[in-house]
């Protein structure tokens, strides 16, 4: 069967396929539960702050509810369906975006209401302490087995980066691209990643890790800016994904140590040899070739 999204051939086939297959596979869960569920995607709205889209698995999720998802957390403010219509509450295997939340979740992660908003502020806290902690645990140590070997190669180059992103698919996708990168002599080091704008503690990171800032659709704040140039932090801003690769493939050729290639430019024969006091040995030369 032949399927075409765009043209909306074999839609209604695929969709009685999906829900035979449920039917077959008794697929159940309790509305009258908490909700929980999966992130689909999370991005960065100008006007309305982070907006996350989520699958809900079990429960329903309803405006007021005080949601946990990965390290961020908050309270839901409006909930929209898929087709951008605002709903008061959305039960099991609909998707729904939502607003409230502190930060823009990655796609995967998981969320669970909590009747208590202080609980999940403290997990989220929690959570986000982890992934910094596991983060420097993951730059500083390195086995010496791997120092020696790229002590082996040449002069050992790390490059660090920031990335901040408007929307968490691009920031996975230049994420990948860069760490790429990566060769023998240079390592390319995701330092930080998230969605949203770039604030002050990015900058501080990268003061302290020397890393670049890269922010793709997104700007620093005010401040931010303001102690970046004090820090002398490079901050570059990119709208097209593969401008930042490019930007970067040009960073790390300039930090690789250069070819050394030897080009003939000319040649001459030595037809007389004579020494000259208090000076040195000269000689007499006949240019046979030269290349312009």
């Amino acid at each position: 069967m032949i399927f075409q999204l765009l043209k909306g051939i074999g839609i209604d086939e695929l969709l009685e396929k999906i829900i035979l297959e449920a039917e077959m596979l008794e697929l159940k869960a309790n509305p009258n539960k908490s909700s929980s569920g999966s992130v689909i995607e999370a991005r960065l709205d100008k006007g309305k702050g982070y907006i996350s889209t989520l699958l809900v698995q079990s429960g329903t999720l309803n405006i007021g509810d005080y949601i946990l998802v990965g390290q961020y957390s908050g309270k839901v403010r409006a909930l929209y369906d898929e087709r951008g219509h605002q709903i008061k509450s959305a039960g099991p295997s609909m998707p729904v975006s939502i607003l409230g939340l502190d930060g823009a979740p990655q796609a995967g992660d998981k969320f669970n209401v909590f009747d208590d908003e202080k609980e999940a502020k403290s997990i989220a806290a929690k959570r986000t302490q982890l992934v910094r902690e596991q983060s420097v645990r993951t730059q500083k140590h390195i086995t010496l087995d791997e120092i020696g070997r790229r002590i082996a190669i040449g002069d050992f180059k790390e490059l660090n980066i920031i990335l901040k992103g408007d929307v968490d698919g691009s920031v996975e996708a230049l994420s990948d691209s860069f760490q790429k990168l990566s060769s023998d002599e240079i390592v390319v080091n995701i330092i930080h990643k998230a969605v949203g704008a770039i604030t002050e503690s990015d900058i501080l990171l990268a003061s302290a890790s020397d890393a670049i800032v890269i922010g793709f659709n997104v700007r620093p704040t005010g401040n931010a800016r303001n102690i970046a140039d004090k820090e002398e932090v490079d901050i570059r801003n990119y709208s097209i994904i593969y401008d930042a690769i490019n930007d970067l493939k040009d960073a790390m050729e300039g930090l690789l140590s250069p070819e050394l290639k030897e080009e003939l430019t000319g040649s001459a024969e030595i037809r007389e040899t004579f020494k000259i006091s208090k000076v040195g040995d000269y000689c007499r030369l006949y240019g046979d070739e030269r290349k312009d």
